[in-house]
């Protein structure tokens, strides 16, 4: 009989145990994803106005950049194709949405079709 009271006492400190880690993990996952949801406001939040307006140029700065490689590719061609037609010497795809000044006079817009592919339309 006292072996089997022992036995009891055992497997329920045990349990016991067990329940203790699993409430334990569960409430340092919470703790641990409030801590990051408010860390990522809290930076925002503590930078100073010099660094804010640091910030704001350096990305003025990369858009700037982003723009220079897009239009990268929509430079003036001097080949026989592209001189001898009415539209723009420049490739309608590397300048699409853009407006420019054909070899006629007149402006035309790069729009882009249906398939993606864009070509020059008057204005």
């Amino acid at each position: 009989m006292f072996k089997i009271k022992k036995k009891k006492k055992i497997i329920s400190f045990f349990f016991f145990i067990y329940k203790m880690k699993s409430r334990s993990k569960s409430s340092k996952r919470s703790k641990h994803m409030k801590k990051s949801k408010t860390s990522k406001r809290s930076k925002t939040r503590k930078h100073s106005k010099k660094s804010r307006k640091l910030i704001k140029s350096r990305r003025k700065i990369r858009s700037k950049e982003r723009a220079k490689r897009a239009s990268r590719g929509c430079s003036r061609q001097s080949t026989k194709k592209y001189s001898s037609r009415s539209s723009p010497p420049f490739p309608a795809n590397n300048c699409c949405g853009m407006t420019k000044k054909g070899n006629d006079g007149l402006t035309y817009k790069s729009v882009a079709a249906s398939n993606g592919i864009c070509r020059w339309v008057k204005k």
